[in-house]
């Protein structure tokens, strides 16, 4: 089972991201908290590659682009630490 572990403000939250409808909702759910950042060039690109996303790869590869955009750690509390990965 693929898991998001999302770290914000110190505390800590895994979701469910075993699916392809899932992920895109905590992609869509990460967005949102970007209001003000000036991605709106990234954030459009991401939610191109949400929308095509025919497979689960697909949206793992738009998810990666805007891990890539916001730069988790870097001076951000609200996204101290992302990763994907698999629930053993």
């Amino acid at each position: 089972m693929k898991v998001l572990i999302w770290k914000s403000y110190g505390d800590i939250e895994v979701y469910d991201a075993s699916t392809t409808d899932k992920l895109a909702e905590h992609i869509e759910t990460m967005i949102s908290c970007l209001d003000n950042w000036g991605l709106e060039e990234d954030i459009e690109i991401v939610r191109k590659k949400v929308a095509a996303a025919r497979d689960y790869q697909m949206m793992v590869r738009a998810y990666r682009a805007l891990v890539d955009a916001i730069n988790p750690g870097h001076n951000n509390d609200n996204f101290e630490y992302l990763e994907l990965t698999e629930l053993k």
